[in-house]
């Protein structure tokens, strides 16, 4: 499928989007997007969204110090309390100096609530991907066990919101970050699966819409492939096996056994075949939480884990005595107690400006729509949040 986006003067091919003022800001080459090019030239074009420095510093905020910043917390999640500790039902958690973002979908109606956001997809053509997905986005009385709210977002199908994430330092992201939210999938017969879901990643330049790229090399090193850098990762539901891992892009990763580079899994194998390791539960409330950290340069020490519930379910990463221990094979990590130990995740190569700098809270369900999902209490930190208290 060939398709165009014009962002003021400038056309990218081979990716769909459509300019914000028709309500569609990105989007998905969900995998349909099995190449990708850009007008060099266009480059040369002003275009706000891909300004190579487009967070300048504005200084300490009331509420918001500047310990918020770009830099590592230090903080793994292991063992930790958590932020949400100390915010019986999340109230107020917005306040807290290492929150980054904050969501509880109580204030405002929806074009409120996406103005609170960078990139919401819709479209009135029945022939585009993301046809009548603002009017999929629905309030709900639902509301996550303990959660002060009293409404939640109600995804009737697909839909997403997609969010920028900028430092008080000025820099074009963070070094780590943890995002929490609450989800409930439906249990209906006629939900076989789910194609993708929210992801945390980064752009180099930072993008102010979503730009997958699915299907094609993260290779940030190579601009004949990509004109810019990038990396995300995801807990899914694994398509029909439902069952929770992560769902990753890097640059260095490897394709699959079609030649193609769809999203790496960690959790889904063994030597003996596919497992469903981390079972996902449907028709209640689940906390799920995914940090990321970034690796240091000409270090392959990048680290990734996610939490359901507050029980830490996975880790990747360098960190001793919690290296995993496998080879990867046809796109898959391919677990092995007897196997060499995994050193973890290079993120990025060579460029400084490529860090985590937006939060994608994507459902998208293009082949069953019937899979209708509840979301909540989404926050994002540099430090571990755990589940409502």
């Amino acid at each position: 499928m060939k398709a165009a986006i014009r962002l003021g003067s400038m056309v990218i091919g081979s990716y769909i989007l459509i300019l914000s003022f028709q309500n569609c800001s990105s989007y998905h080459g969900a995998d349909f997007t099995n190449s990708f090019s850009l007008d060099q030239s266009s480059l040369n074009s002003p275009s706000p969204n891909l300004n190579p420095n487009p967070f300048p510093n504005p200084g300490p905020t009331p509420g918001n110090p500047p310990q918020n910043d770009s830099k590592d917390s230090g903080d793994t999640g292991i063992g930790s309390a958590g932020i949400a500790s100390k915010y019986p039902g999340d109230a107020n958690i917005a306040s807290d100096p290492d929150v980054v973002f904050a969501e509880n979908f109580e204030n405002g109606n929806w074009d409120d609530i996406r103005k609170r956001w960078d990139n919401t997809c819709s479209s009135t053509d029945p022939n585009h991907f993301c046809y009548n997905w603002h009017n999929n986005m629905q309030f709900s009385s639902d509301v996550p066990p303990g959660s002060a709210g009293k409404r939640s977002y109600y995804s009737n199908g697909s839909s997403d919101m997609y969010k920028m994430l900028k430092p008080k330092d000025g820099k074009p992201g963070f070094e780590r970050l943890f995002v929490r939210f609450y989800a409930k999938i439906t249990n209906s017969a006629q939900c076989s699966q789910i194609h993708h879901w929210p992801w945390i990643g980064g752009h180099d330049p930072p993008t102010s819409f979503p730009w997958p790229r699915a299907g094609t090399t993260p290779n940030s090193e190579d601009p004949n492939v990509n004109t810019a850098g990038r990396f995300s990762t995801g807990v899914e539901t694994s398509a029909t096996a439902w069952t929770w891992d992560f769902y990753s892009y890097w640059p260095s990763m490897l394709a699959g056994g079609d030649n193609m580079w769809w999203g790496n899994t960690f959790n889904a194998y063994n030597t003996s075949g596919f497992i469903q390791k981390f079972p996902v539960q449907r028709q209640q409330w689940v906390s799920i939480e995914l940090m990321i950290k970034l690796n240091e340069f000409g270090k392959v020490n990048g680290e990734q884990a996610f939490w359901i519930n507050g029980e830490l379910k996975s880790y990747v990463g360098s960190a001793a005595g919690r290296q995993i221990r496998g080879v990867s094979k046809g796109g898959n990590f391919v677990s092995d107690p007897n196997g060499p130990l995994y050193p973890g995740i290079e993120w990025r190569k060579t460029r400084p400006n490529l860090m985590i700098n937006y939060f994608w809270l994507e459902h998208f369900v293009d082949t069953d729509p019937d899979c209708v999902a509840w979301f909540d209490d989404v926050v994002v930190a540099r430090k571990y949040i755990g589940p409502i208290k």
